[in-house]
């Protein structure tokens, strides 16, 4: 299922009913589309200021979201996993990731147990990598799996999933 939080600028007089993030006034739909059929299956109407991971389809065993970064949230990632259900969304540059396997790639498996944004990859020239890793925050821990490659741009490795 895909999910897209797109918001509409309106005029000044609605600033009451739809406040913008942006902008004095928006509106924000959020929709879900079944990515087999293209159906629509959900979608609301909100303010442009709405959080996109407050607006999210009544979670599903088996089935898999793919969200941008505005649904990062470990508290709907931790929704998704307990209803059996799975994400697949980029990994924001500031989550706290420790490796706890290396599946594939140039990391030295001597980092298991390091922080992943701290950790050299061997050969940083596009190198994908697929790790296993905890994702947490102070209430909130999280076993992931983790596909990417080394951006050399934002000196990083980007992409998430979990799968």
């Amino acid at each position: 299922m895909g999910l897209t939080g797109p918001w509409f600028p309106c005029g000044m007089g609605y600033r009451i009913f739809f406040k913008g993030t942006f902008t004095t006034a928006a509106v924000k739909l959020h929709l879900a589309v079944d990515l087999v059929t293209g159906a629509l299956t959900w979608y609301d109407l909100t303010s442009g200021a709405t959080h996109d991971s407050q607006r999210f389809p009544a979670i599903r065993s088996r089935c898999l979201y793919i969200f941008d970064l505005g649904y990062w949230s470990l508290d709907l990632f931790h929704r998704i996993q307990a209803q059996k259900g799975f994400f697949l969304s980029r990994l924001k540059g500031n989550a706290n990731l420790t490796i706890t396997k290396v599946v594939f790639g140039q990391i030295s498996k001597r980092r298991v147990g390091s922080d992943l944004r701290k950790t050299p990859i061997l050969q940083k020239c596009g190198n994908t990598v697929e790790l296993c890793a905890l994702l947490f925050n102070k209430n909130i821990r999280l076993d992931v799996r983790v596909v990417g490659y080394w951006n050399s741009q934002e000196k990083n490795i980007t992409g998430t999933s979990q799968i």
